[in-house]
């Protein structure tokens, strides 16, 4: 496991990290996907390859939270 970060609505995440505890959580991701609309992350298991955009149990640097608190293991 490596650093925990906590990250809470209208925090810009600062590393790549994927969610180890969360609760109604939403990511304008914008950066790296060109939506606007922002997208809704769980813990749910990630089964076979996807897209990075299609991984709801990871945030990425540079995205922009807007909902609830999670934290994540970058």
């Amino acid at each position: 496991m490596g650093d925990i970060l906590l990250i809470e609505a209208g925090d810009q995440i600062c590393a790549d990290g994927r969610l180890i505890e969360c609760a109604s959580v939403q990511v304008n991701e914008s950066a790296l996907t060109g939506e606007s609309v922002n997208i809704d992350k769980d813990m749910s298991d990630i089964e076979g390859e996807k897209p990075l955009a299609e991984r709801a149990n990871m945030v990425y640097s540079g995205s922009l939270s807007h909902t609830a608190e999670e934290n994540a293991c970058h």
